[in-house]
């Protein structure tokens, strides 16, 4: 199936199986739809079954840039669009799972999610406060100072009670 993705022509490779309620599979990183075949023949009786290759993966094309997890969740949204779906359960894997929460985190999602499933899913990184921000860098650079010799001559437990102020 050919898309036009962010100015790239994506000539994507996916599995479009059954009938019924969607579902949609994606893989983790490195991986390809084709490795959930198993998943695939159990749900596909049921279900109509959409597992795309991630751009760069299995047979689909790489992008002409690098991806970041909301490109990826807007791949997704790009191809389901092309195929008319409104409404889909998701199952992800790893990676996979990582594009489905940050598509569910979306407050303007044009689809609608009925169930999700994570698998080993990799998490969305947490925004910091500037305050914690600041702490942190703080912290770091403290720690350098006190590794050096002459910190730790003259303050040998130096290290210690930065921890016992900042945490580890």
């Amino acid at each position: 199936m050919l898309i036009e993705f962010k100015g790239d022509k994506l000539n994507v490779n996916l599995i479009d199986e059954g009938d019924g309620q969607c579902i949609v599979l994606l893989h983790g990183w490195g991986a390809y739809a084709e490795v959930y075949r198993s998943i695939i023949n159990v749900l596909k009786p049921h279900f109509r079954v959409i597992a795309p290759d991630f751009p760069g993966f299995g047979k689909t094309n790489a992008p002409s840039f690098a991806y970041n997890t909301a490109n990826y969740g807007d791949y997704v949204l790009c191809l389901l669009e092309n195929l008319g779906i409104k409404k889909a359960s998701f199952i992800g894997h790893s990676h996979g799972g990582r594009t489905i929460l940050e598509l569910a985190s979306r407050s303007d999602l044009p689809i609608g999610i009925d169930k999700i499933v994570l698998i080993d899913s990799a998490g969305l990184p947490v925004k910091k406060s500037a305050k914690v921000k600041a702490k942190t860098f703080t912290y770091k650079t403290l720690k350098k100072l006190a590794l050096t010799k002459v910190a730790l001559k003259i303050c040998p437990d130096g290290i210690e009670k930065l921890r016992a102020k900042f945490g580890s």
